[in-house]
Formats: structure tokens, C-alpha cells, sequence
């Protein structure tokens, strides 16, 4: 599948069978559980979590461990019947809520949830001010949204890159910048708390991390053409055969707590 750059950088996860793939590919690894388990403990410290929407949760990967985390009731949100298909058939699939719903508009009352979490949604948004509209709207007075995702900053750490040369135009294009996540909240009354950054341990070597990336189960990925990714992916894997040393690989990636000001408007 070729859209172009220039044409779309939006991605349809319904129009491939892109869910079974990540289902397995993009499973999250027993470190990598432990690592955000750790970074939602203290990022949410203090925040009184009952009510939890995982929104954008395609398979379902984090929404046992945000229940695992914080005892709370869970609800995985997803505009992709076929994600949450997905979703639905994993082992801890009947303690989850599945709703198909777009973030713009969340079919939940007012006040009623104290945290939203994000991972690697935003860039996917179509509008992401109403949607954040939408999660200030269905927030408790000291909800938080905490948002994980790539930005435009964070795109020159990224190893396979180079590889597919219009993939740094596609994610430019449609990658927020730091300020832009900030600023949008702020218009929908929502405060940044806290920025940062998470090291995330991808693979546990380079040539598990070629691999991974030759799964195309990025979306940037499938907005390249056919034979782009084709000579990419043989090429990035020739680049990780030659450098692969055994060590594990990260990447970076921005986090953004937000926290819904008492009474502000939404």
C-alpha cells in the first residue's frame, strides 16, 4: 500500500490485516511491562485512579497492565473493529470494557474518569484538539490524561530511519512537537504537569530489532511504498548483522502528564 507523501499520512488500521501481526510483534515483553508498570506508578503518584480508559488501545497490550497497576476498572477504546477483535481475544480480555469509539467523541459520561492514557495515539488523532476536549470533558476534577509519543524531537534517535528515506517527510508531517501537545491541552483546560522522556527497551539485540522493524507493524512503515520498505528493510538488516553486538536497544519516546484544571472549562 502506497499513499505518498502529500497524499495522506493517516494510516487505516481497518483496511489491512495489520491487527494480526501486532497482536504478536508488538506484544509487550515482560521488561518492557516492568519498565512502564514502573513509569506509570510514579508518574500517577498521588492520583487517586478507580476509572481508567485506555484510549486508542488496539490489542489491548496495555490495558491488563493498567489494570494490574492500579486495581482499577479498565476500558479500552478503539475506532478499529479489527483491533479490538484483536483485543478481545487476549487471555485477560473479559476483566476489560472494549468500546468502539473515536476520541472525538467518547460515548461516556461527564466527570466520571480519573485517568486516560495514550500510547503512541496522539500522531494518529484526526483532530487532536476535540479529542482532548473529549477527555477533559469525561475527566474528574483531579483526572489526568497522560499521553505517550513519538515527537518531531525525538525523530533523530530513531536507528531504522535513514533507511526509508520518505519516512522522516510522513512523520514530520504528522508527529506533534512538544509544544503542540502542550499548547493544545492547554486550549481544552488541561495543565502539563510533567514532561519527559521513558527509555524504552525494544529488542534485546540489533538483529531482533531488524526484525522487528521488517515486521512493518509501524504505521510510518505502511505509508511508504512496496519497494522502499523492501530495499529498507534488507538494508537496515545488513546494517544491524554488521553492528549487532549483543546489547539490548532502546528507544526514546516523550511522555505528558496532564491534569484537568478544578472547574476550568472544557
Amino acid at each position: 500500500m502506497y499513499l505518498g507523501v502529500g497524499m495522506s499520512t493517516r494510516f487505516d488500521y481497518d483496511r489491512l490485516d495489520i491487527h494480526k501481526a501486532y497482536a504478536s510483534v508488538r506484544a509487550l515483553t515482560r521488561e518492557r511491562r516492568e519498565v512502564w508498570a514502573k513509569v506509570l506508578s510514579r508518574q500517577l503518584d498521588g492520583v487517586d485512579v478507580r476509572r481508567i480508559v485506555d484510549l486508542g488501545c488496539g490489542v489491548g497490550r496495555f490495558s491488563p497492565l493498567l489494570r494490574e497497576v492500579f486495581r482499577a476498572a479498565v476500558a479500552g477504546v478503539d475506532r478499529s473493529e479489527r483491533m479490538l477483535a484483536a483485543a478481545r481475544a487476549i487471555p485477560e480480555a473479559e476483566t476489560i470494557s472494549w468500546i468502539r469509539a473515536s476520541a472525538e467523541a467518547l460515548p461516556l459520561a461527564e466527570g466520571k474518569v480519573d485517568l486516560i492514557f495514550l500510547f503512541l495515539v496522539y500522531h494518529h488523532l484526526p483532530d487532536p484538539l476535540a479529542a482532548l476536549r473529549e477527555c477533559a470533558r469525561v475527566l474528574t476534577d483531579n483526572g489526568a490524561v497522560f499521553i505517550v509519543n513519538s515527537t518531531v524531537e525525538i525523530l533523530d534517535s530513531l536507528r531504522w530511519l535513514p533507511f526509508f528515506p520518505s519516512a522522516r517527510q510522513i512523520d514530520v508531517a504528522r508527529l506533534p512537537t512538544r509544544e503542540e501537545v502542550t499548547h493544545t491541552a492547554q486550549e481544552v483546560g488541561l495543565t502539563l504537569v510533567r514532561q519527559g522522556t521513558v527509555v524504552d527497551p525494544i529488542a534485546p539485540n540489533l538483529t531482533a530489532y531488524a526484525e522487528h522493524v521488517a515486521s512493518r507493524t509501524f504505521s510510518t512503515l505502511q505509508l511508504v511504498s512496496d519497494e522502499e520498505f523492501a530495499r529498507g528493510a534488507k538494508e537496515f538488516r545488513e546494517y544491524c548483522a554488521r553492528e549487532d553486538r549483543g546489547h539490548s536497544v532502546d528507544e526514546v519516546i516523550d511522555t505528558f502528564l496532564l491534569s484537568r484544571r478544578r472547574g476550568g472549562r472544557t
